[in-house]
């Protein structure tokens, strides 16, 4: 990821919730470099507009987004580098990227005042807004919200809030900092993480209160299964 990006530089990321997005939030923070994620409900007006306020200097796309990306390129004029997350032509390959690189830990001071992203709101009552994040900021939450929420080592989490989300970031680090497995999925789909990984001794996941129908979902899946619930609302 070192390729080309530095401290401070900003990059954005377009994609449903995978590992590469997750992987990318990790290592642009590692080397210092600011994680732009962007809400894919938004237009591509809102998107490019995004794009430009914050200075991007490379864009990440998922699965889905990579036409959507190639159609706004031309109005991209900050970002230098685009890289996709499977192959597709006119954009560089996440994987291969990956093979270029080495084993060796990047040597970047990074202090905790430091920015490592910026949050867009969806702009309801005019342009998005960035809230610019730091370091300390994401390093504190997962130790302070890790015992609040119960969760425990050699968990099972997973989020019904989607990774271009504040929230949903801070809620997943915060799960993999104490211990706990993440089930990754694109959307919210609480069926499927419980059907699906019938090995799972006991769940934790975050939604909306809106999101009733899927906790009463899971609820049920959890007593027919015998699966622990910790918690199903944030």
């Amino acid at each position: 990821m070192q390729q080309g990006l530095a401290k401070g530089d900003r990059a954005v990321i377009l994609s449903l919730d995978c590992n590469e997005y997750l992987e990318t939030i990790y290592a642009l923070s590692k080397i210092g470099a600011v994680v732009v994620p962007i809400n894919y409900m938004l237009t591509p007006k809102d998107m490019i507009y995004m794009c430009h306020n914050a200075g991007a200097k490379a864009m990440f796309a998922g699965k889905g987004y990579n036409q959507l990306v190639n159609t706004m390129k031309n109005d991209l004029s900050t970002v230098e580098r685009f890289i996709s997350f499977i192959p597709v032509e006119g954009m560089e390959n996440y994987d291969a990227l990956l093979d270029k690189t080495g084993t060796e830990e990047p040597q970047i001071k990074i202090a905790d005042q430091d920015n490592v992203a910026i949050c867009y709101t969806s702009g309801t009552t005019g342009l998005p807004k960035g809230v610019v994040l730091t370091h300390g900021y994401w390093t504190q939450g997962p130790v302070i919200l890790g015992p609040e929420l119960g969760f425990r080592p050699h968990g099972v989490y997973y989020s019904g809030l989607p990774l271009f989300h504040a929230s949903g970031i801070l809620m997943t680090t915060s799960a993999i900092y104490n211990g706990n497995s993440v089930v990754l999925l694109e959307r919210f789909d609480v069926e499927a993480v419980i059907y699906g990984h019938p090995d799972i001794l006991e769940v934790a996941v975050v939604g909306i209160p809106d999101q009733q129908k899927g906790e009463k979902i899971l609820a049920v899946a959890a007593l027919e299964l015998c699966v622990p619930l910790i918690h199903a609302v944030a």
